[in-house]
């Protein structure tokens, strides 16, 4: 592994001195990266779970291909990017020493004249540890797991004062490890949510809006999950409807520095839970983004809602708060460095669970330099992980160092 990380610090070096590539502009775009790393903890393992934690070196080979397709007033993009990790401590243990993921996007865009715009999307994604955002599986997950998430947003204006959008959301989940409250048990999912705003130009900086989604959350294996009362039951007792109901606002501060944010209720009904049950939390969803320099930007947000859970044993979800944020700055014309981080506080409703809560900590930096302009880049970067849990046997760390170079064409 050392041999790996040392040849592609001589490939850097040696492609300082290469030409410059002219920009092109051209519909597609190829590109691949190539890592070698060190992950302190691939299996995001507890630190008095049986066995330890198991650490290894590695490399990551990663292609991708994009394409975009302008007709106006129509745009169409795809892209697929397949990812390879090898871990050469897995090689010795007569395990499959690599994963391989697959990332297939589309993408939509129709102005229709004048007044109205359709928007289509679609990520499929086939991974070990494929769940993103709040609430997202913290743990790797053995096995090709899915994740496929479809949007479609609809919005149009009634006069120059007032206009509107409607919005549907599906987002599929399907892992592969089954078993008595295991994954597949706990988290394969159907979520449906739909919803509805109503927009006030109030002046050319701020739109007020108030809104409403509707959501249900289907569980659809048949395996059974732990129940604190009645043994086990099917996970269909996790179904639930949701209703939300927000105001909110978009200001532009100033030219780089652009607010957005949701603020309001969410009404959450368990009609199969043993026994059925209600709850209503906040509902928030706030961001700010601000491009104090030409190339160089600052995003925080803060969001707050209820999300699926593995933990079990009469558990029905979690209610989530996460802060997340990213900065780059560009430090000088080839070298950018960024930083970027989430802390998330989840606290468990019902169940041997019930008020009890854990913290997740996700942290990341990178230093990018371009060697070829548009075509040839170095990369140096380090991701840390940390999750602390009152159920035990859940807490660990996970440390990853990583050197690699990115070509595009």
């Amino acid at each position: 592994m050392k041999k790996v990380l040392s040849s592609m610090a001589v490939l850097a070096v040696g492609a300082a001195v290469a030409p410059e590539a002219p920009a092109q502009d051209k519909p597609w775009n190829v590109s691949a990266s190539l890592r070698g790393f060190y992950d302190d903890n691939y299996t995001t393992a507890n630190n008095n779970a049986f066995g330890g934690k198991l650490h290894s070196f590695g490399f990551e080979v990663s292609p991708s291909i994009s394409y975009r397709l302008a007709f106006d007033p129509t745009v169409i993009t795809a892209g697929y990017k397949y990812g390879m990790r090898y871990f050469e401590d897995r090689a010795s243990r007569n395990v499959p020493s690599a994963d391989h993921s697959h990332d297939l996007s589309l993408k939509l865009v129709h102005q229709f004249p004048e007044r109205y715009r359709l928007e289509v999307s679609d990520n499929f994604v086939v991974s070990q540890e494929p769940a993103l955002g709040l609430g997202g599986l913290p743990f790797r997950s053995n096995g090709n797991n899915i994740r496929n998430v479809a949007n479609a947003i609809f919005g149009g204006e009634l006069n120059p004062t007032f206009g509107y959008d409607v919005s549907y959301n599906n987002t599929f989940y399907d892992f592969q490890q089954t078993g008595q409250d295991r994954f597949s048990a706990l988290l394969d999912r159907v979520e449906h949510l739909a919803g509805a705003n109503l927009r006030w130009n109030a002046t050319q900086s701020t739109t007020a809006l108030v809104g409403y989604q509707f959501g249900i959350v289907d569980m659809t294996s048949n395996e059974l999950i732990s129940h604190d009362v009645r043994g086990f039951v099917p996970a269909s007792t996790r179904d639930n409807t949701s209703h939300y109901g927000f105001v909110g606002a978009e200001h532009l501060v100033t030219r780089q520095l652009k607010t957005t944010g949701r603020v309001g209720v969410q009404y959450a009904e368990y009609s199969k839970a043993i026994p059925s049950r209600s709850n209503v939390s906040p509902y928030v969803d706030v961001s700010a983004t601000w491009e104090y320099l030409a190339g160089s930007t600052v995003m925080l947000g803060l969001r707050h809602a209820r999300n699926a859970t593995d933990v079990s044993v009469g558990t029905l979800d979690a209610e989530s708060t996460a802060l997340f944020g990213k900065w780059s700055h560009k430090v000088t014309p080839r070298l950018t460095a960024s930083l970027l981080g989430q802390a998330q506080m989840s606290a468990f409703n019902q169940g041997q669970s019930n008020d009890k809560s854990e913290s997740l900590l996700m942290a990341g930096a990178n230093l990018s330099y371009e060697v070829i302009k548009n075509r040839l880049s170095t990369e140096l970067g380090y991701n840390f992980d940390r999750l602390d849990s009152d159920i035990g046997n859940r807490s660990y760390s996970r440390n990853r160092l990583y050197l690699g170079i990115r070509a595009s064409y």
